[in-house]
């Protein structure tokens, strides 16, 4: 991938993550609701380690895995009925719709936490 395609990909995944707030569904691509946005991080350049604090739950995450995050940003998604969250990367956002996001790959596919 060169650089470029970088850029157009960080700025895709920003106008994403731009039109979402926190307790907007969340559904998969194949329209099962995976559960509600309650984090947005816009993709960042250089990982600085207190953004990771503030974040526990990807403390338990690879730092390969943390890095890829917060370069590309991502949002997590809460689901109280299965008591998990999952963190879905900018660039997993189909569209963002009258409240709604939608992602287009199946939750399985998603890093949960």
């Amino acid at each position: 991938m060169s650089h470029q395609d970088q850029d157009h990909d960080i700025g895709y995944a920003h106008d994403h993550l731009a039109a979402i707030e926190q307790g907007m569904p969340v559904f998969d691509n194949d329209n099962h609701q995976v559960g509600h946005v309650n984090f947005i991080q816009f993709p960042h350049d250089t990982l600085e380690e207190d953004m990771v604090v503030e974040q526990g739950d990807l403390q338990k995450a690879p730092d390969s895995i943390r890095t890829q995050l917060m370069r590309a940003g991502f949002i997590k998604v809460g689901n109280d009925n299965e008591g998990v969250t999952y963190c879905a990367l900018g660039s997993q956002i189909r569209f963002v719709n009258e409240g709604v996001v939608q992602l287009n790959v199946a939750t399985s596919e998603l890093l949960k936490l």
